[in-house]
């Protein structure tokens, strides 16, 4: 029993190796192509290229292993399937999730060292990329610019352009928001321009062509009159060319990531439950502050006109009055401002009410992405094995080795695991419902396939034979022949 232990180990162990490479290589082109714009003419460095791969095979490892998990299971149970050594390991009374035990040890303590992965490595390898990505988008701020995006690279300005001649290097439709310095801010429009930076790169001229700039003439304080509506007067500048000069560093440079250090993506497990507890606590606070404030201010007011606490309690005791006769003993012009009165008290509180649920909403929007993000990582260790028990038994059932159907079946289970993944953590995220459902929703579905395929596999049953399918296929079709 121990030789065959080791020869299904030997047999599982090379297509792992195999096909956590061939993951990690797919996965890391899919990725790779997301920011391919904002590192092609950068000038970076190797080191921070190699940095930068590190950092982002770093972070795919907790799902390339799953899948080179299942691809691994099925090639190696496919394989001896075909070749019928699952059917010799059967004949000599040893089941197949016998056969299967050294295999499941194995993923067992793959799981587990992935679940200390997500909760050490992974935290920090994607700290460093998030900013590492953040440094490279800053170096070179002329090559970010896109179409119909507005684009705050450089420090005080946001600027959008409509089209981006790429021969000419013409750009069309541009307008620049300027906000440097703690001036006036203005805003100016023109009709085309073109982008160039100086020798030292360090400053950047943007030339523009057939424009306009808007804003306010600042003045002082002292000169303005007292009875001016606005602050200041407005000015309008038309110009047929215009040289800006911006001051950047289009060299590469390394930024603190202490700033990083505070996002859910940053903190372990027991920060994550951390901050979450924190971030129940403080809406919980605010929202009883909140009620109290209203409670105090908004619908107890102290009335201090002695004539109108006569006209409330004239013999001061606590004897209740109803609201409407008190009213109606009320002259019109003092029912009037009482009802202005009332409304702007109430649209007052409206206007509160509102800004409490924005604020809620922001608070309950963080506690969410902090305990999904705690439970997907949880989620994603205990892939791997159930990955291993959709892998092995269909391997088994369907007989064949080989990268050909196994790589199907693989990508097929695969792209299923990212849809509900994505499903669950966009209903939980955007969606308000509960991060337990969205960061196990891929494991409730996938684990009774697992459980069934694995019971089929082991009680060979012909409802899984591929192979009957086919014949009876193959029957239909001659039928209608003749």
């Amino acid at each position: 029993m121990k030789r065959l232990y080791v020869y299904i180990l030997k047999k599982f162990f090379g297509p792992l190796i195999a096909t956590f490479f061939v993951s990690i290589f797919v996965l890391f082109m899919q990725f790779l192509w997301l920011y391919v714009d904002d590192l092609v003419g950068k000038g970076l460095d190797t080191m921070v290229v190699l940095e930068f791969v590190f950092q982002a095979i770093l972070t795919l490892l907790p799902r390339s292993v799953p899948l080179s998990v299942l691809l691994a299971s099925l090639m190696t149970f496919g394989s001896m399937g075909e070749k019928l050594e699952l059917l010799s390991i059967k004949a000599a009374g040893v089941s197949l999730f016998r056969a299967m035990t050294p295999v499941i040890i194995l993923v067992t303590f793959i799981s587990v060292a992935m679940l200390y992965f997500n909760n050490d490595v992974y935290p920090e390898a994607f700290r460093k990329m998030r900013v590492l990505i953040y440094d490279i988008k800053r170096a070179k701020p002329e090559l970010s610019f896109k179409n119909e995006v507005f684009n705050t690279d450089i420090p005080g300005l946001t600027v959008r352009i409509g089209d981006k001649d790429i021969k000419t290097g013409m750009l069309h439709n541009v307008m620049i928001y300027d906000q440097r310095d703690n001036n006036e801010p203005t805003v100016t429009r023109a009709d085309s321009g073109l982008m160039e930076t100086t020798d030292d790169k360090r400053h950047l001229i943007l030339t523009l062509f057939d424009g306009k700039t808007y804003g306010e003439v600042r003045q002082e304080k002292n000169k303005r009159s007292k009875n001016d509506e606005y602050p200041a007067p407005f000015r309008r500048d038309t110009f047929q060319k215009q040289t800006v000069l911006f001051e950047i560093d289009e060299n590469f440079k390394k930024s603190s990531e202490d700033a990083a250090k505070n996002q859910y993506f940053s903190k372990n497990y027991s920060q994550l439950a951390e901050s979450y507890d924190s971030l129940v606590n403080m809406d919980n606070e605010r929202a009883e502050l909140f009620y109290k404030s209203k409670i105090k201010f908004a619908y107890h007011k102290n009335i201090p006109d002695n004539r109108a606490k006569n006209i409330i309690n004239p013999h001061g005791n606590n004897t209740s009055y109803n609201l409407d006769s008190l009213f109606v003993m009320m002259g019109k012009r003092e029912q009037e401002s009482t009802i202005n009165f009332a409304l702007q008290s109430a649209r007052k509180v409206k206007n509160d009410i509102m800004e409490r649920d924005r604020e809620e909403e922001n608070i309950m929007y963080n506690t969410r992405r902090h305990l999904f993000e705690l439970n997907n990582r949880l989620s994603l260790a205990l892939l791997s094995l159930i990955m291993f028990f959709i892998g092995a038994p269909l391997g088994a059932i369907v007989r064949k080795g080989g990268l050909g159907l196994p790589v199907v079946l693989s990508v097929f289970f695969f792209v299923l695991y990212y849809i509900i993944d994505n499903f669950g953590r966009h209903l939980t995220v955007n969606g308000g419902h509960s991060a337990y459902l969205g960061a196990w929703l891929s494991t409730m579905i996938l684990l009774p396939i697992g459980i069934f395929l694995t019971r089929q596999a082991t009680s060979d049953s012909v409802i899984m034979n591929v192979e009957n399918y086919y014949l009876f296929i193959k029957k239909i079709f001659k039928k209608n022949k003749k």
